[in-house]
């Protein structure tokens, strides 16, 4: 498991149900492949409201994972239209988002697999 990860606050919130949290880290999941994708769309069409919406329900989506490095670079997307940041700044937090969205999906994926074996 990555060192920045935690899935004990999903476990908390369900008080530990294996089903509950497979059935988020499912929703999880497939947040993850999608809103990469439509937040750099957004940001490749100069729509930038939408982007800053886009990450902010993104963010929302992850809290529950306890991964901070990856909820702030959300954060600097979700601002970047507020704070007026250049376009290289805002692709550079965009690229960083996608990598930390990769490296998330990849722990979910094992997670998912590790409750799966034991049901």
């Amino acid at each position: 498991m990555h060192a920045d990860f935690d899935f004990g606050l999903l476990y908390d919130m369900t008080g530990g149900d294996a089903q509950i949290v497979s059935n988020l880290l499912v929703v999880i999941k497939k947040n993850l492949i999608e809103y990469p994708s439509a937040i750099k769309q957004f940001f490749d069409n100069n729509d930038l409201e939408i982007m800053c919406k886009q990450a902010h329900k993104f963010k929302s989506s992850i809290a529950y994972l306890g991964f901070d490095k990856f909820s702030e670079s959300l954060s600097q997307i979700e601002l970047s239209l507020e704070e007026n940041k250049p376009a290289e700044q805002i692709a550079a937090a965009i690229n960083q988002m996608e990598r930390y969205a990769k490296e998330t999906l990849q722990e979910v994926e094992e997670e998912l697999v590790r409750l799966a074996t034991m049901g």
